[in-house]
């Protein structure tokens, strides 16, 4: 088995056919003893763990309220209704002006329509909205770990700051360098990651690829680096940049077409309970000591149980995959089905194949990649879900 980095994300390489013959209930757990029943509710590549007794997943409803906006962004979302449009080269403009946006707040894109050509790229520049649907983020740890047969091979843990400039719940700030969002990521274990950091800067230009900066401590230098083909890996692992959240990146650099809906088996990470919901809380705090907060602007810490994954090789009683999430549950949701490829023939893709929540919350879920030469590749499994706060404002990304 071939290495795969695991944190919200998995990524592997097999796969196999079939077709849909069953239901599954709410309450079932979904093994090798009926994988059968799932034909059709999961991408093919995906199922053959469950056929093979490598995974499992308790069958649980979706609740509807973990899917819907909060009212502030909700209404800013009906508010854009013919507001924005999608140029000939896949430009994200106002309809008005034919030009880029420097700010707006809610989904730009409110009433999508499956027969429109567009809908696939609308659906991922929803997806990007909520991405930037925060002001500041301070993550203090992230772990990556490298999932062999036999456990963790090896880890780093990273930490961040980032900065929002559009769609931000406060409102509009300074923003002299037309971006949509900037952040800092740097290393903190083990010892030769300590110190090593990039600065990223994403543009609200859809024509300007991200600026990327690295500091290596050994050198004592800061290098900027090539930005044009975020399929490389991230700290040497198969997880590319352009991976995270399904997919970040310059959207108008890719082709997006919805290929179908369906019914599918969604992975949902509950492990405070299925009562619990979401499994992220956000309790107003007061400011971080470097934080630079403007009058009356509510600041929150986000609070994830200790139990936020399981993963197999922690389990001394699990007989699948050491990497898979004994603790994730699976619900069924309606969803897209859209085709990506890249208009850079140097990216390291030829195509994949996303699902993305049907509802108004685009949740990328599943993502399918294949080689330029049309082999599948790897997979990718996101258990990304709200965050709550205490007043019942929502967070939608963390990165």
């Amino acid at each position: 088995m071939k290495n795969a980095v695991t944190t919200l994300c998995l990524f592997f390489f097999l796969m196999m056919p079939g077709v849909s013959w069953a239901e599954l209930k709410p309450g079932d757990v979904l093994d090798k003893s009926n994988w059968q029943e799932a034909k059709g509710l999961l991408p093919e590549q995906i199922l053959k763990y469950y056929a093979d007794g490598q995974a499992r997943a308790q069958i649980i409803e979706a609740k509807d309220e973990w899917y819907r906006l909060d009212p502030d962004f909700q209404r800013h979302t009906e508010e854009n209704v013919g507001k924005y449009e999608i140029d000939p080269e896949g430009m994200f403009v106002e309809t008005a002006t034919k030009s880029y946006p420097h700010w707006w707040r809610g989904l730009p894109f409110p009433n999508l329509d499956p027969n429109d050509p567009q809908a696939g790229i609308k659906i991922v520049y929803n997806q990007q909205a909520l991405r930037y649907a925060i002001d500041d983020l301070a993550t203090s740890s992230a772990r990556f770990s490298w999932i062999g047969a036999r456990g963790k091979e090896r880890y780093v843990v990273i930490g961040s700051v980032s900065i929002g400039f559009i769609n931000r719940p406060s409102g509009p700030t300074p923003n002299l360098d037309d971006l949509a969002t900037k952040e800092i990521t740097y290393g903190i274990q083990p010892y030769e990651m300590a110190g090593t950091s990039t600065m990223n800067w994403f543009y609200n230009n859809p024509r300007q690829w991200p600026s990327v900066w690295a500091f290596v401590p050994t050198i004592r230098r800061v290098r900027r680096l090539a930005a044009s083909n975020m399929s490389d890996g991230f700290f040497g692992s198969v997880f590319a940049r352009n991976d995270v959240n399904i997919f970040i990146g310059p959207v108008s650099y890719f082709n997006w077409k919805v290929i179908g809906e369906q019914d599918l088996l969604v992975p949902v990470a509950a492990p405070q309970g299925l009562e619990a919901g979401p499994r992220f809380t956000m309790k107003e705090t007061t400011p971080f000591s470097y934080a630079v907060t403007p009058p009356n602007k509510k600041v929150w810490r986000v609070e994830a149980p200790t139990n936020l994954t399981q993963w197999g090789y922690t389990v001394p009683e699990w007989q699948g995959a050491p990497w898979w999430p004994v603790n994730w549950y699976l619900a069924k949701r309606r969803v897209w089905v859209i085709e990506g490829t890249s208009k850079d023939p140097y990216y390291a893709y030829g195509r994949w194949i996303a699902y993305h929540d049907r509802s108004q919350l685009p949740l990328g879920y599943y993502k399918l990649i294949y080689s330029k030469a049309g082999e599948f590749w790897k997979f990718m499994i996101n258990a990304d879900l709200l965050i709550t706060a205490e007043d019942g404002s929502r967070m939608f990304k963390l990165y």
